[in-house]
């Protein structure tokens, strides 16, 4: 256990993901483990991230349920094109380093990333969907350029919703592995097993504010989902058919939801969860293209 809890901590995902599949062979109730800890195998949750030494901007901007911190670089003139990134559960804004210090974005947009409330410097310990997706309405509120939101896993269906609520200034939008569909959300019986028998409290703070937002995730999605028909400006999704966490079924739901806009669709034959990781270029891609 000491093994898996360093490959955690370090973020190593294959390494991680090999040694869940090792304890999955003990038992039935390690295969629930499996399922809930993949989503703690994603990049280094802070390590290397010096926001000063890139140059990268430091900000707490409020809202009504506290307060967020906020990374950006790139253009800082008014009215500039903006770019903000969405981590999923868990995780927070250090996952999106790569492209907060990327050149050719930083030359194009105004490149924002944030801890969700209840992550890294983000307080307080955890809000629900709605109030996630109201969190993000109060940066975008802060912004005059045209707004271009991206999502990773639980950060699809809070663009999503935020792309609802703002139809005026958030021109493109664009999910990846977005978890929104509520009958293949990400709860499983030890998120429920943990949440009852209140065993979350011995769990990291990470781990303990993503058991929270994933158990209330389903009443969250299907409050969201009358809102999906409202949106109207460009969606992509980019899934990939290996997914384990989010089912690329997700993208067959938004697909039936988004009547008023045309999806574009990115499968990707033998592509994970990781995307942002995994496939900067493609994303980045998708980013620039107008």
């Amino acid at each position: 256990m000491k093994l898996l809890f360093w490959h955690l901590r370090r973020g190593k995902n294959e390494r991680c993901l090999f040694v869940l599949k090792l304890i999955v062979m003990k038992s039935r109730w390690a295969l629930y483990l499996l399922f809930f800890l993949l989503g703690s195998c994603g990049p280094p949750i802070g390590q290397g991230f010096k926001a000063m030494e890139l140059g990268l901007k430091i900000e707490d901007v409020a809202w009504a349920g506290g307060k967020i911190r906020t990374y950006s670089s790139g253009l800082k003139v008014a009215d500039s094109a903006v770019v903000i990134f969405v981590h999923g559960s868990p995780g927070e804004a250090s996952g999106w380093k790569a492209y907060l210090t990327d050149i050719e974005l930083g030359e194009n947009f105004r490149i924002i990333a944030y801890d969700r409330p209840g992550y890294g410097k983000s307080g307080p310990p955890w809000r629900p969907l709605g109030e996630q997706i109201s969190a993000l309405n109060a940066l975008i509120n802060k912004e005059s350029g045209p707004v271009t939101l991206v999502g990773h896993s639980m950060g699809g269906p809070i663009v999503l919703g935020a792309t609802a609520d703002q139809p005026e200034k958030v021109v493109r939008t664009i999910v990846l592995a977005g978890s929104v569909d509520p009958e293949r959300g990400p709860t499983r019986p030890l998120n429920a097993f943990l949440k009852k028998t209140h065993a979350d409290a011995l769990l990291p703070k990470s781990l303990r504010t993503s058991n929270e937002e994933v158990h209330a995730l389903r009443t969250g999605l299907e409050d969201l989902e009358s809102r999906l028909g409202d949106i109207k400006s460009p969606v992509t999704v980019i899934q990939g058919k290996k997914d384990w966490l989010v089912p690329y079924q997700n993208v067959a739901y938004l697909r039936e939801k988004l009547t008023s806009v045309k999806l574009k669709e990115i499968l990707l034959q033998n592509e994970g969860h990781f995307l942002p990781w995994k496939q900067l270029p493609l994303i980045k891609e998708e980013i620039l293209a107008e």
